[in-house]
């Protein structure tokens, strides 16, 4: 009938719509690597945690993901298919210009995964890996709890506010197609995992810097001392408000495109212009340049803005994470019958809800160090 011929065409136009601004996603990126790769032409590229921020007229491109989780131990075991592993974590973070992956891992009686975690690690990164370039383009899928938040806006911002970066871009793709170079990377790694035997998470981080033969991925153990509360920090100085400066609503899981620092955008006389904009984040609904920016204020009003910068964020973990009381009679159970004795230690250290931690117990160093 009419109805149903209406419904079947208003959903061909939803899905051939979706499809094209996934492949308007997929263009913006190449067209960004393309200008990455122009930018360093005729310059030097050093990579440390030496080199003066915000010092090249270039611009440094990246895209980030969180892998699978790994499950620890990993064996081939029938019996351990049923019961509870602990994971392993790896923040893949590609850099677009190198080809160079770069993983920042740990396990889940460390730290947990959420918006403060992905945030320190890519805090590390822009520490450690830094090139000096004046500008950012990031690309992520847009995950709400890790990615698309108050924090990570939070945290981007900051990143221009402490001159690290003069302008910041950060794209979301189109959901259901979210294909980063992480994946490759990731593809690399779930090869090698087939075939890995693995008893405690420290080997998982030897079987990813050992993954890729071409060029291998660059492993950056995290411990808890890498972990702050960026949530809390940026939660104290932020506010993502749910309208623009004009007055008009907007949602965040509408977002494709964020722009901290200078945005560029045309004048009355129609000429393209460089806006500094230090304490709002400007938004897009598409991937299109042409688009308007939706400009919305992010540090609050009662922050003092000649000091919106505070301390760094406190420390997110002094302890052991207790892991659920039946995960954790399956990994003693697992590490009792197929755990070699040198690594059983690591799993009797574990720590499950209700227990008191214990500093006196006989398996101390490295069985139980976090980063095992």
């Amino acid at each position: 009938n009419t109805e149903d011929e209406e419904e079947k065409q208003k959903a061909q136009e939803d899905l051939k719509a979706h499809q094209t601004k996934a492949d308007n996603g997929y263009k913006c990126k190449s067209a960004d690597r393309e200008r990455t790769r122009q930018s360093w032409e005729g310059k030097s590229r050093e990579v440390s945690d030496d080199v003066i921020f915000n010092s090249k007229d270039a611009i440094d491109m990246i895209t980030f993901d969180l892998q699978q989780n790994l499950p620890t131990p990993n064996l081939n075991h029938n019996d351990i298919f049923y019961l509870r592993q602990l994971w392993t974590y790896n923040f893949g973070i590609h850099d677009c210009f190198t080809e160079q992956g770069y993983m920042f891992m740990w396990h889940e009686a460390l730290a947990k995964r959420g918006a403060s975690e992905i945030s320190s690690c890519l805090n590390t990164f822009f520490n450690r890996f830094r090139t000096g370039a004046r500008s950012l383009v990031s690309y992520s899928d847009s995950c709400g709890g890790q990615n698309k938040n108050l924090t990570i806006l939070g945290m981007l911002s900051d990143l221009h506010l402490a001159n690290v970066y003069q302008s910041i871009d950060h794209i979301y793709l189109e959901r259901g197609h979210t294909y980063l170079e992480n994946d490759r990377d990731f593809g690399i790694i779930e090869k090698r995992k087939q075939c890995a035997e693995v008893y405690i998470p420290s080997q998982w981080y030897k079987v990813v810097r050992e993954a890729s033969l071409k060029k291998p991925f660059q492993v950056v153990e995290m411990h808890q001392e890498n972990f702050l509360d960026f949530k809390g920090a940026v939660a104290q100085r932020y506010a993502l408000q749910n309208k623009d400066r004009n007055g008009e609503r907007f949602l965040l899981r509408e977002i494709h495109w964020l722009n901290f620092g200078w945005g560029a955008e045309i004048d009355r006389d129609g000429r393209k212009i460089m806006v500094h904009h230090p304490y709002e984040v400007w938004m897009r609904r598409s991937f299109s340049s042409e688009e308007p920016w939706i400009k919305v204020r992010l540090i609050k009003r009662e922050s003092s803005e000649n000091n919106v910068i505070a301390s760094p964020p406190a420390q997110l973990y002094h302890s052991q994470i207790p892991l659920k009381p039946a995960k954790l009679k399956d990994l003693r159970k697992i590490a009792s019958q197929h755990v070699p004795p040198d690594h059983r230690g690591f799993y009797l250290c574990l720590r499950g809800e209700g227990e008191e931690s214990s500093d006196d117990t006989e398996y101390t160093g490295s069985d139980c160090s976090a980063s095992n």
